[in-house]
């Protein structure tokens, strides 16, 4: 399949319309970029995904967008664990250099809290512990290039 994405509009209100080789509808064409497999294939939460993405793109709505808002938080994450099982995350920054973050799942081991501190614009220090009492420390360091 050849997919083509095309963007017109003002760059404030971009409207994007996909068209493939054969021709496919937009949400089974998303399906294919976004997940690398037809959308009958796709678990729950790629489905979700699915469905929040063709929203957004197609300008009626972000729903995981006004759910965040109306919780109150800064990210707001649904996925899948290392062992396959539905996690659900949210995380608020406290100040411009800290974040807390809890996260729940099937397992105890998908589940905890988190806190993360900027040391520097690059340098970020990340603390957690998961629900079974396992924790975990670590340095991370991040670039954006635009």
């Amino acid at each position: 399949m050849t997919a083509r994405i095309g963007v017109s509009g003002p760059a404030s209100q971009p409207v994007f319309a996909f068209t493939s080789e054969p021709g496919l509808p937009q949400d089974e064409i998303l399906s294919r970029v976004l997940f690398q497999k037809p959308s009958g294939n796709l678990s729950p939460f790629q489905a979700l995904q699915l469905a929040n993405a063709v929203s957004s793109l197609t300008g009626s709505g972000d729903a995981f967008e006004r759910l965040r808002k109306s919780l109150g938080v800064d990210s707001l994450d649904i996925g899948t664990s290392a062992s396959g099982g539905p996690t659900v995350g949210v995380t608020r920054a406290i100040n411009d250099r800290i974040s807390i973050g809890a996260k729940t799942g099937a397992k105890p081991e998908d589940s905890g809290v988190s806190v993360d501190f900027d040391v520097s614009r690059y340098i970020r220090l990340q603390a957690g512990v998961d629900a079974s009492g396992g924790s975990s420390i670590g340095i991370g360091a991040e670039w954006e290039y635009r």
